[in-house]
């Protein structure tokens, strides 16, 4: 009876479907597929919830955020090109979906002053010839006044901080992401000629409370290569495994196309499924690469840190709701400093009077 229940288990983790599921790519939609996973794998389930990702009321998180909105007004603080019930609206569509493009949030005029500062930056990016069909050229950027103004841009960031019903807090330091396609790929052709690359090939989903933001800084349309989200599958209990595009067709929701002029954003949750669409034709694109998180999985990097720093930007500059965004890649310092306990754990100093 024992190994009758275990075969049964193991042929719903693992559907014998080829047309489906193939390789790596094992993520699926079946009910029990996904309680199976989840019980074995709680992790990612509890620390949606330990965050506050997983059991939400958008009644309340709308009304946070118009409220945020309201502060910004009377504070001065206007966006360009949206007016605070267009916010409101994407916001919505945030909370629905799992993701949202708004167009041409930043002005042409704002992106080419990034552009100019980070010249040398870009056109180094840009010497890039990936060795396989498609390739991302990724590196870190210098910190300048014209990179804060996108990175933390106080409606996205009020923005991001409503979705997460707490704060946004930077996961990892802004990058500059340059992408090439030499040819139309799907994931049956990447399979089955072996096809190597560092782009998001496949749909999948990313840490249980990352959330990305990109903000593209050339023009893509349908027949660039383009990130694409599934809308609501935020709300599924998604697994760390990779879908097949065919999964995908299956489910039957129409993907969202992350496409637009330069200045527009786009974004979506870790839970949410994306890849990019290599379907169309050759092509590249330019994009800001700015990550957040509701506190879990922040990547310190020391050597990153020099590099952000490199060119004197001085970080008491910022304002004090800027400087916390950033305090968990660049640490602020207290007044007695760390503790590192047995388990390597590092946390303010407990105890003042030493």
């Amino acid at each position: 009876m024992f190994k009758t229940i275990k075969n049964k288990i193991k042929k719903i983790l693992l559907p014998p479907d080829p047309e489906l599921y193939y390789g790596e790519l094992l993520g699926s939609f079946s009910y029990w597929r996904l309680f199976l996973w989840n019980l074995k794998n709680p992790g990612r389930l509890f620390n949606r919830i330990r965050y506050g990702q997983l059991f939400k009321f958008n009644s309340i998180r709308k009304s946070d955020f118009k409220k945020k909105l309201l502060v910004l007004k009377e504070n001065n603080i206007i966006s360009e090109n949206y007016t605070d019930n267009d916010l409101l609206d994407k916001f919505e569509e945030l909370l629905n979906t799992g993701g949202v493009v708004i167009q041409s949030f930043f002005s042409e005029s704002k992106v080419e002053k990034f552009l100019e500062k980070h010249k040398l930056e870009v056109e180094k990016i840009k010497n890039f010839n990936p060795t396989s069909c498609a390739g991302n050229n990724q590196d870190d950027l210098v910190i300048s006044d014209e990179l804060i103004n996108l990175w933390l841009d106080p409606h996205m960031i009020q923005l991001i901080s409503s979705f997460h019903g707490k704060d946004a807090i930077s996961r990892y330091y802004p990058s500059i992401l340059y992408t090439v396609t030499k040819e139309k790929l799907d994931s049956r052709s990447i399979y089955e000629k072996k096809i190597k690359t560092n782009v998001a090939e496949f749909w999948h989903a990313d840490h249980s409370v990352l959330f990305n933001m990109h903000i593209l800084l050339n023009d893509i349309n349908e027949s660039d290569a383009h990130m694409q989200y599934i809308p609501g599958s935020n709300k599924f209990p998604n697994s760390s495994n990779s879908f097949s595009d065919e999964v995908i067709k299956k489910l039957g929701i129409e993907p969202i196309k992350c496409i637009g002029k330069k200045g527009t954003v786009y974004m979506h949750s870790g839970n949410t499924l994306h890849k990019l669409n290599m379907e169309k034709s050759k092509s590249n694109r330019l994009a800001l690469h700015l990550e957040f998180t509701a506190g879990s999985n922040i990547l310190l990097d020391c050597s990153v840190i020099g590099k952000c720093l490199s060119s004197g930007f001085d970080l008491n500059r910022l304002n004090a709701s800027q400087r916390d965004i950033l305090k968990g890649i660049f640490p602020k310092s207290f007044p007695k400093g760390y503790e590192i306990n047995n388990k390597e754990e590092i946390s303010p100093t407990r105890y003042k009077g030493i």
